[in-house]
């Protein structure tokens, strides 16, 4: 379950069995948001990225890597990844940039 501020929780558990996330040893977990125009990006180790528009209202995007962190800039929004950087203009498609490789 995902603690959020004033003592609510959000329980992801459901899109974890549905769409397979794994994360050993333990839950999959959420490691950033991030506020990227009018929605607010979520990303979960090791699962999928979520988008919302708030905490009570993610969904599941077609994006699923072993996400750490993510960064608002400007018209893009950057995935750091176990594998690089992501960047994303639209959160429809994804692109590894250029020299990312490895883990970020």
């Amino acid at each position: 379950m995902l603690k959020v501020e004033r003592g609510r929780e959000v329980d992801l558990r459901r899109y974890a069995a549905e769409l397979g996330w794994h994360f050993h040893p333990g839950l999959p977990h959420v490691t950033d948001f991030a506020r990227f125009g009018d929605v607010l990006a979520t990303a979960v180790e090791v699962g999928n990225l979520m988008v919302g528009d708030s905490v009570d209202y993610l969904r599941p995007l077609d994006f699923a890597k072993d996400q750490h962190n993510l960064l608002a800039f400007g018209r893009r929004l950057l995935v750091a990844t176990v594998s690089g950087i992501y960047v994303s203009q639209d959160l429809r498609s994804f692109k590894q940039a250029e020299g990312s490789e490895g883990y970020a």
